[in-house]
């Protein structure tokens, strides 16, 4: 019985070792941006690219993990019918990302669903999946308007 405890022990602590070992090498978070492009159609912009960066702590690769990034996101979107810019937070890795913005809209010409020449503030949640990007929020018109206008803002496209 007793040299029965002594193998368990040798063989828990042999099996033990590795995965101890294995984790004290994984890499360390660092300080870094990463940047993100995309296109959508979706209102008010109509067709629109986008270019983003997100600023915070980037993960690196492991064995069998992508590089994940997460942090501050900053996002300029220039479209037909108007321009978008947006801050939030955001977390990406290789194949998901997900994004929770404060934006700020300008339209212009012909849009989609909007008041043509407004400003409207608010605020949206884009997921990206294998390169399919979602994205919906709201908005409000700021400024004097006779109107209290309000829009439900939605997007459709890809994202890297």
């Amino acid at each position: 019985m007793r040299r029965a405890r002594i193998v368990a022990t040798v063989v828990i602590a042999a099996v033990a070792q590795p995965v101890a070992t294995q984790n004290s090498l994984a890499p360390e978070p660092y300080f870094g941006a990463r940047p993100m492009y995309g296109g959508a159609i979706g209102q008010p912009l109509l067709v629109s690219g986008s270019v983003g960066l997100i600023v915070g702590r980037v993960y690196p690769e492991v064995t069998g993990q992508p590089p994940t990034s997460k942090g501050l996101f900053l996002q300029a979107e220039p479209g037909l019918g108007g321009g978008k810019v947006s801050i939030g937070v955001a977390k990406s890795d290789n194949s998901f990302g997900l994004a929770a913005k404060a934006c700020l809209v300008r339209t212009w010409g012909r849009t989609w669903g909007a008041t043509p020449n407004a400003t409207y503030a608010g605020g949206d949640v884009q997921l990206t999946g294998y390169a399919i990007r979602l994205s919906a929020g709201c908005l409000w018109r700021t400024g004097a308007s006779p109107t209290n206008d309000s829009m439900f803002t939605w997007g459709v496209g890809l994202g890297f």
